[in-house]
Formats: structure tokens, C-alpha cells, sequence
């Protein structure tokens, strides 16, 4: 009987250290993994392109019809390689776009003129541009939005939570 207990005492003392060291390689396992995942991060972080005031969505007002407006979006490089940009795209005819840097060096900033011109019907549109550049992201999405009144006119928007923009009516 003697035996028997020194046998038990054995087995419980081997499944604490057999759980310990189990316990043990998990966790060296888990922070090996972590350093890992952080490793590759930094890997892909390249060039990032955010804006500087809004986000992806931007609200270009009230625009009477037959006028134009460009507005000076702020886009910053928040990566740590250069930002190329290589196109801008809209599926809109009357919206056009130039920027002031195709090649951006990290931290800086530079500015994309949006142009709008009112022609055609009265009313709330939105649309959807497409920024394409070498960022981890392609391409950004910027989702515009505004209105056009007639000449003279005025405009309720039946929920109005537009943002002001700063920009040159001609």
C-alpha cells in the first residue's frame, strides 16, 4: 500500500510540473507571436494617405447652378515611405481634381483641388472618388456630397448635416 501512495504522490507531482511547463510554452508562444504580428505591421505600414480635416466623407455645400467651386482638401503622408499618387478618378463629368504633389515625402502634407461646376438638375447629389496611389489602402474612397440650387435660389435639405467648406465660388 505503501507503494501505491508513493506512486500517486509521483503522478501528482509530475502533472503540476507538466502543467507549469505547459503553461510556460503558451505563454513564450503567445509573445513570440506578438513580436511577430508587430514585426510584419511595420512591414507593411509604407506610405498611408489620410485627410487632414475629415475624414472619408466631404460636404461641398450649396452650389447655384451655372457657378463653380474648388475647395483645398488636405491630405497628409502618415506612413514612413514616400506617397506616389498616381490617379484620381469620378464618375461625375462636371468634378475634376489636381494635386499639388504626385510624390510626398512621410509627415508631409499636400493639397487635392476638388472643382465643381453646378450644371444640369437642382438637388442633393453624391458621388465617389477614387484616390489611387502605392498606399497599403487602394485606392481611398472619398465620398462627396453637396447640392445644387438655381441661380439666386435657396435650399432645404430635409435633414441638413452638412459641414461648411472653405473654397472659391466663381
Amino acid at each position: 500500500m505503501a507503494y501505491h501512495l508513493n506512486l500517486k504522490a509521483f503522478i501528482s507531482c509530475f502533472m503540476k510540473k507538466s502543467f507549469f511547463i505547459v503553461c510556460l510554452f503558451s505563454f513564450l508562444c503567445g509573445i513570440s507571436f506578438a513580436q511577430d504580428v508587430s514585426k510584419n505591421t511595420l512591414a507593411v505600414a509604407g506610405p498611408q494617405l489620410e485627410f487632414v480635416t475629415f475624414d472619408s466623407v466631404y460636404d461641398i455645400g450649396v452650389i447655384p447652378l451655372g457657378s463653380s467651386i474648388d475647395n483645398q482638401l488636405e491630405f497628409k503622408n502618415t506612413g514612413k515611405e514616400i506617397l506616389t499618387i498616381s490617379d484620381v478618378k469620378c464618375d461625375m463629368k462636371n468634378m475634376q481634381f489636381k494635386w499639388s504633389s504626385k510624390r510626398l515625402k512621410p509627415g508631409k502634407s499636400a493639397y487635392l483641388t476638388l472643382i465643381y461646376e453646378a450644371h444640369g438638375d437642382n438637388g442633393s447629389f453624391k458621388t465617389e472618388v477614387y484616390i489611387y496611389s502605392n498606399a497599403a489602402v487602394l485606392p481611398k474612397v472619398l465620398h462627396i456630397s453637396g447640392a445644387n440650387i438655381p441661380s439666386g435660389g435657396t435650399y432645404m435639405p430635409s435633414n441638413s448635416t452638412s459641414t461648411k467648406s472653405k473654397g472659391k465660388r466663381h
